[in-house]
């Protein structure tokens, strides 16, 4: 189930056309970037803006905590304080669960939060950056780094890319007469040339320059929009609709972005062949972002039809039979098979509040489970459910949602999956248990039958992988599916895989 699947982050950015003076149109709309990104990190959140009229170029307000929390938006005072606070011209964002660095003491995890700052006295070595994603090669790179004399803060993928970042600025200048700024393009270019794996990346300059690029595989969607005030970057196409952007488009595998003063500049980098992580669409994004111009809700709708084809019950389905929606990414895909198969639906579980189990530990799962489920028995009572889902990693919110159902007088409850078995760990962002942990691998032979003994369910079957595929309309050769066939597009993905075993 999606709900114990940690995903990496979530990234924006804002650049004013008009970078005459300062304003707080960039930490307001960072913000709300920033909530419209709160479902893909409930860790942490912050922004950090380019302000050349201030005491410092580059000002940040972060801290652990939603984002409501952070920016306090329930209190009207302090939230304006902030925003006054951050005004500026230009600036990023970023929302956060953490794929690496994973660490419980308070301070070290205060530590991690994003934006990073990277200070020096020369404007042009001074950065900021937000990172969303998983370095495979994150050993060896922390490594030389060490080998080089760096000293590393925390230990997450963000602070190596920014001590790289810092190196190779450095070496360009050097090499150039002038030892102004590099071409940071190629900067960049040397990054993708270094690094193995997953990384959406937004960086904010001290002399002005925002900067976004995305790994040549494309592992997970990066944005950018513009309307007639300012020129925006996110992980997702709603969160730009909801600043008032309807202009965008997608950022290429490979592709790096530069705003400044003159303007907008892109340029493709490197070429690999696109691998965009599937479960983007099947789980992560929200159901209004789109995705190769078909919205992600219809995708999951698509998912759930494509299943309900396949449906083992067929020939025995009559008005007891309810089909039931796990909340909430799994809604659309739920509509879509009871819509398929011609029978009646309800929403009759729902969540008491909007949060994620998969961003937090065993005993915080356990809470959860217990408190923010709400199953509504006047539904339930007397009817054979079949429950609609995602995935299912450990199988603990299953079985504790199909207890929780025959506890309100469910006669049978049927799991029904829009995602093949996940048997293999993630090495490029979503933060999935070890393969023991995974529930799929508990049988080889009868593995619907096993997991249903296991959780408690009448039956259990998952979407085909075929299935997925065509629901989804992106060809299989665009798409990771590691996770589900153990076969890994990057070198030290696969390295890390067989390391595994």
């Amino acid at each position: 189930m999606g709900d114990e699947i940690k995903e990496e982050c979530g990234v924006s950015g804002v650049y004013l056309k008009d970078q005459s003076k300062p304003s707080t149109e960039v930490p307001f709309n960072l913000v709300h970037l920033n909530l419209r990104h709160q479902h893909r990190g409930q860790r942490s959140t912050g922004i950090n803006v380019y302000n050349p009229y201030g005491n410092s170029p580059l000002v940040s307000h972060k801290d652990l905590g939603l984002v409501s929390e952070v920016f306090k938006i329930r209190n009207r005072e302090e939230f304006d304080r902030i925003i006054m606070g951050c005004a500026g011209t230009a600036g990023i964002g970023h929302t956060r669960y953490s794929t690496s660095g994973k660490r419980k003491d308070y301070e070290a995890m205060k530590n991690e939060v994003q934006p990073f700052e990277r200070r020096h006295g020369r404007l042009s070595k001074r950065f900021s950056l937000a990172f969303n994603g998983n370095l495979t090669n994150y050993e060896e790179l922390y490594d030389e780094l060490k080998g080089m004399g760096f000293w590393m803060d925390t230990k997450v993928d963000t602070e190596i890319l920014m001590h790289y970042m810092a190196f190779y600025t450095k070496k360009s200048m050097e090499i150039s007469q002038e030892g102004n700024k590099p071409e940071m393009f190629d900067v960049v270019e040397k990054i993708m040339k270094k690094f193995d794996g997953a990384y959406n990346v937004v960086s904010m300059f001290a002399d002005g320059e925002l900067l976004a690029f995305r790994d040549p595989r494309g592992f997970h969607p990066l944005f950018l929009g513009e309307n007639e005030k300012m020129y925006a970057i996110a992980s997702e196409s709603s969160a730009l609709d909801s600043i008032g952007i309807e202009k965008y488009e997608i950022i290429l595998p490979g592709e790096a972005v530069k705003i400044n003063g003159n303007g907008l500049e892109r340029k493709r980098l490197m070429i690999e062949p696109e691998r965009l992580c599937h479960f983007e669409a099947v789980y992560f994004m929200r159901a209004d972002s789109k995705l190769n111009g078909l919205e992600v809700r219809a995708m999951r709708n698509n998912l759930g039809r494509r299943l309900a084809r396949e449906e083992p019950l067929r020939g025995r389905l009559d008005n007891e039979y309810l089909v039931v929606p796990a909340p909430k990414a799994a809604i659309p895909a739920a509509e879509g098979f009871a819509n398929e198969l011609g029978l009646k639906y309800s929403m009759a579980i729902d969540k008491a509040e909007d949060l994620r189990g998969f961003i937090n530990d065993s005993e915080e799962r356990k809470d959860i489970m217990s408190t923010v489920y709400i199953i509504y028995e006047s539904d339930i009572r007397g009817k054979k459910i079949i429950l609609i889902d995602d995935s299912i990693v450990r199988g603990e919110t299953s079985k504790q949602l199909i207890s929780d159902l025959r506890k309100k007088g469910a006669l049978e409850v049927h799991l029904r999956l829009t995602e093949p078995p996940i048997k293999h760990p993630c090495w490029y962002g979503i933060d999935y248990p070890t393969r023991k942990e995974l529930i799929a691998n508990l049988s080889k032979e009868n593995l619907e039958e096993e997991i249903a003994k296991t959780i408690g369910a009448d039956s259990v079957h998952f979407q085909t992988l075929d299935g997925m595929v065509e629901a989804l309309g992106i060809p299989r050769d665009n798409l990771c599916l590691a996770c589900l066939t153990g076969k890994y597009p990057t070198h030290h993905g696969q390295k890390k895989a067989d390391n595994h075993q």
